[in-house]
């Protein structure tokens, strides 16, 4: 896996599992637990990764911003079959609101699509992530080629200001993105 994705250029998170990602070379750990991310952002630095949080609205935006971590992912931006839908979906108008009050990048997720890509953007995220989209690409190198061309090709590390590795997810819709939405 991580020698596919260091070939596509595209980051390899692994979920909540600092020591798991380590041993496996990731790029990151992605907290699924916003309550988590201090602890597992101070154990992530020390590994030398970095760390995103999983949130679903702008009011559970992190006033204290643990060292380490290096983006929002809201989710489910859209309707998707990976993400239990817990509290009511706010679609684009909720991922534009944080957008607005985060001191960090913002990566879309929960149903993302190469067809929505232009929507998300024009939001403000600065990154997109998805399962779907690439698990069932029809031609698996087109969808990383949109996904990368929406995005000014910029890899999200770029995005993040991160020289580190690439990730091929970007940033800021001027140039790069990743992200996620509720």
């Amino acid at each position: 896996m991580r020698d596919i994705t260091r070939a596509k250029q595209v980051a390899f998170l692994i979920a909540d599992d600092v020591k798991l990602a380590e041993a496996v070379a990731a790029d990151g750990v992605y907290v699924s637990d916003r309550h988590q991310v201090a602890e597992v952002s101070a154990a992530a630095v020390v590994a030398g990764l970095y760390t995103g949080v999983a949130i679903n609205n702008r009011t559970e935006l992190l006033e204290d911003v643990p060292a380490g971590l290096a983006f929002y992912s809201v989710s489910p931006v859209y309707p998707s079959a990976h993400v239990d839908e817990t509290q009511p979906i706010e679609h684009l108008a909720g991922l534009t609101t944080v957008v607005q009050n985060s001191t960090l990048p913002v990566v879309a997720m929960g149903g993302i699509t190469v067809a929505r890509l232009k929507d998300i953007v024009r939001m403000g995220v600065h990154g997109a992530a998805a399962v779907d989209a690439f698990v069932n690409a029809a031609d698996l190198d087109a969808t990383v080629k949109a996904f990368n061309d929406t995005f000014g090709g910029m890899t999200v590390d770029q995005a993040l200001g991160n020289t580190r590795y690439g990730l091929a997810i970007p940033g800021k819709h001027t140039n790069a993105v990743q992200g996620e939405l509720h």
